[in-house]
């Protein structure tokens, strides 16, 4: 979209009013003490009670209709309500298909607020009698939005998101692939010599993570979890200002650990130096020394050495831990709407109880773990993140999350 394009969104929508008596969100995360987790952020225009349903997608279009012919945008409310799982699918699948596969609620949130701006710009040149639905119609525009946004983060400037997407794509062959320019000049048609620009443009952004964590497939890797709120198993090797902690705690490991963090994370704990990402060991490779003959249980000896490492460190208090437990859940329809977990701060003392409801979306602390804050409930606020944040998939039985002291 061309610059100042919301305030010309602005006047597009002079004379619609955007009133929602009667309606509230489903979900809150301004109030104080909601944390936002992936759920809120993939539940933000859901609305209680639930607006009327017609059934199909093709009938929720009418919604879209009635918008535009009552200037009352009640009515595009309805529809993202109705239609924000499809929203959210879009989104996901394009991150992962532009290589883009960070998460953070916060950053979900905004990205999907632009393609709503977005939904909002295309609903006024609708016309349904053309044939496509809603959703359809604005499948591309919503994508462009996404690399928009995207663009946006970059601190290097691009000029088109076509630009951009070849740029991403040029930065994850070069990290992937040994005939880099080869394989990018066989996928997008190009001479050689245009494929070499753009690998060559995609190094010279090295230092934008977003450009070459990704996974070949579109899948979330391990390292792209990496946020200021919990430390994944990478983070742990590799963050610098861990390093006299961690090697003290490495060095309380046996040789086959050693080799699995080491291997598995392209790093050298003797001297210190962080080796290239693509040239670590995958799962398959990881366990052939040791006779481990599936990628499965290598990736399960590696876990376990990094857990052990972990707890050195919780030892030598340089980084905090909370383990979560699931004592009592309580079925309704197949889907869990109440829970009870014990929780647990750094492995030792007694643990805390907390009680879930996730009709309500509420936490209730009953009491605290042993060495838990009194005020701020440091470990029990991250233990209500690790379960609400695993609701949508499946609420784990029992996991631990290290976590930064500072």
């Amino acid at each position: 979209m061309k610059k100042g394009w919301r305030k010309e969104l602005h006047k597009r929508l002079k004379g619609f009013t955007w009133e929602l008596e009667g309606y509230a969100p489903a979900v809150g995360f301004a109030s104080p003490g909601v944390m936002l987790t992936s759920y809120i952020a993939h539940n933000i225009y859901k609305l209680t009670p639930p607006p009327p349903s017609y059934g199909t997608k093709l009938r929720s279009n009418d919604y879209i209709v009635k918008a535009k012919e009552e200037k009352d945008l009640k009515y595009f409310s309805f529809f993202l309500h109705h239609n924000e799982d499809h929203i959210n699918r879009v989104i996901h699948k394009q991150l992962a298909k532009d290589g883009d596969i960070r998460y953070d609620p916060e950053r979900f949130i905004e990205i999907k607020q632009e393609c709503v701006e977005m939904m909002l710009w295309k609903m006024i040149d609708y016309d349904p009698t053309r044939g496509a639905v809603f959703t359809t119609y604005i499948y591309e525009d919503i994508k462009d939005a996404i690399r928009e946004y995207q663009m946006s983060q970059e601190c290097w400037g691009f000029s088109t998101p076509s630009v951009y997407k070849k740029i991403r794509t040029a930065g994850y062959m070069h990290t992937n692939y040994q005939n880099a320019a080869e394989e990018f000049a066989k996928k997008y048609n190009c001479r050689r010599k245009n494929a070499e620009e753009y690998i060559q443009g995609a190094k010279f952004i090295h230092s934008r993570n977003s450009l070459y964590i990704t996974s070949k497939d579109g899948e979330i890797s391990e390292e792209a979890h990496a946020d200021s709120t919990h430390l994944d198993n990478v983070e742990i090797i590799r963050r610098r200002e861990l390093r006299k902690s961690m090697q003290k705690a490495f060095d309380q490991l046996d040789d086959q650990e050693h080799y699995y963090l080491e291997k598995r994370n392209a790093v050298c704990m003797e001297c210190g130096n962080l080796g290239k990402w693509k040239d670590r060991l995958t799962f398959d490779e990881l366990g052939a020394p040791f006779n481990i003959t599936t990628a499965n249980g290598a990736e399960k000896a590696y876990n376990k050495a990094v857990e052990h490492l972990g707890r050195l460190m919780v030892e030598d208090q340089s980084i905090r831990m909370v383990t979560v437990k699931k004592i009592e859940p309580e079925r309704r329809r197949k889907k869990v709407a109440y829970a009870v977990y014990e929780y647990q701060a750094d492995n030792e003392g007694e643990w805390g109880e907390i009680h879930f409801d996730f009709k309500k979306w509420k936490a209730d602390i009953k009491y605290l773990a042993d060495y838990d804050t009194s005020k701020t409930h440091v470990y029990a606020r991250k233990a209500i993140q690790i379960v609400f944040d695993s609701y949508e998939e499946e609420i784990p039985d029992e996991k631990t999350v290290f976590f930064p002291i500072w």
